[in-house]
């Protein structure tokens, strides 16, 4: 799976009982962490996380992260704003998304973070990778997805 990236929203894997962060926080705070001017700790409450050092709509053409990971099944993507990841730690989402559906992980994790009072914007999606196989993607010739896009094709 592929994606790009550009600010400070997060995406996570959650595999196996562990959560990893597959995006950086492209805020000037997250780029002292990665230098090791600061602890990710001090970083969680410091007045300035959210001043951004990236964002689309800054500049003509700005700079973004591509990025992809192989999928197993079961795996759980979490796509994020700061409004969820900074009132609830990393490994508390994953406790949060280990059971249920996508539906239930994503309705969880916003009633945890209105509930401890989130102070910025609240955006949350679950994907869950059901099953993977040969039999789960259906290639078709460039003709036949452009035909579909149209709705001309099967």
């Amino acid at each position: 799976m592929g994606w790009i990236h550009c600010g400070d929203c997060r995406l996570y894997l959650v595999r196996d009982h562990k959560i990893s962060q597959l995006t950086r926080d492209h805020t000037m705070v997250g780029e002292r962490v990665r230098m090791g001017l600061m602890t990710a700790e001090r970083a969680r409450n410091h007045p300035d996380r959210s001043a951004l050092s990236r964002c689309l709509g800054q500049d003509l053409i700005p700079s973004i992260d591509r990025v992809t990971t192989p999928m197993q099944q079961n795996d759980r993507l979490i796509l994020c704003s700061d409004g969820l990841w900074s009132v609830i730690p990393d490994v508390e989402i994953e406790k949060l998304t280990r059971e249920g559906d996508a539906e239930t992980a994503c309705r969880r994790l916003i009633e945890t973070a209105n509930y401890r009072g989130t102070p910025d914007n609240l955006t949350v999606a679950v994907f869950v990778m059901l099953a993977r196989g040969a039999n789960t993607l259906v290639r078709r010739g460039w003709l036949a997805r452009i035909a579909g896009i149209f709705g001309r094709g099967n």
